[in-house]
């Protein structure tokens, strides 16, 4: 892109490493990180309130009763898998409910990562009876694993997705997941860029912005059963 001499880059990164991200700092370009961002990296983002998603997803599911929430979240390296699992160890805290580690996969990224981690957790006695998972994607991985267990969703493991695919809605049993705002990230994210270009980089003082989200409820959580 640099060679393209492009005027400015909206960039989501894999966040494997920041060297990249330094490079392109330091040529000048200016760009916008989209839905993930660094810690330790001082640059313009625009991303999504991944603590606040974690938490009303876990929330959710500990006040339908469930005190066996696990979470199958993605590699750690990534800011939304991290924040997700912050706001998954917060709502456990705010209702006085010990973090069990044993409970806790990471790494799924894709429908067969959650199927696997699913099948294991779901060999552990006892099981757990929710499970929060890191992408809508990894739900549905995590859905197959659960009836091919020959449990039901809700009334034996409840299942929390997270981002609202187009067929989260379309399943069988429909997907409670966390929405977020995906126009209106790609539109802040484009008018924070143009502000770059009209008014120069400010290397100094990088804005950040995030975007809140909602829990849709629908049908993969219920009550747990007592």
């Amino acid at each position: 892109m640099l060679a393209e001499r492009v005027d400015g880059l909206l960039i989501t990164p894999v966040q494997t490493g920041t060297e990249t991200i330094e490079k392109l700092k330091e040529s000048g370009l200016p760009f916008v990180l989209l839905g993930r961002h660094f810690d330790d990296l001082a640059t313009d983002y625009v991303v999504t309130d991944d603590v606040q998603g974690g938490y009303l997803a876990t929330e959710h599911l500990i006040k339908l009763g469930h005190t066996r929430v696990a979470m199958i979240n993605g590699p750690l390296h990534i800011s939304s898998a991290k924040e997700r699992f912050q706001g998954y160890t917060k709502a456990l805290d705010r209702y006085g409910m010990e973090l069990d580690k044993s409970l806790v996969c990471a790494g799924a990224i894709t429908m067969e990562d959650g199927y696997a981690a699913a099948k294991a957790l779901l060999q552990r006695s006892p099981r757990p009876t929710a499970i929060f998972c890191y992408s809508d994607f990894v739900a549905f991985g995590v859905m197959g694993a659960i009836r091919e267990a020959g449990l039901r969703i809700p009334e034996d493991v409840a299942v929390v997705g997270y981002d609202d695919v187009q067929m989260s809605s379309c399943l069988e049993v429909s997907l409670t997941t966390v929405k977020i705002p995906k126009v209106e990230l790609g539109k802040a994210a484009l008018e924070l860029l143009i502000e770059l270009l009209r008014d120069g980089n400010n290397t100094e003082h990088p804005r950040g912005i995030k975007l809140p989200v909602e829990l849709l409820v629908r049908q993969s959580t219920c009550c747990a059963q007592q």
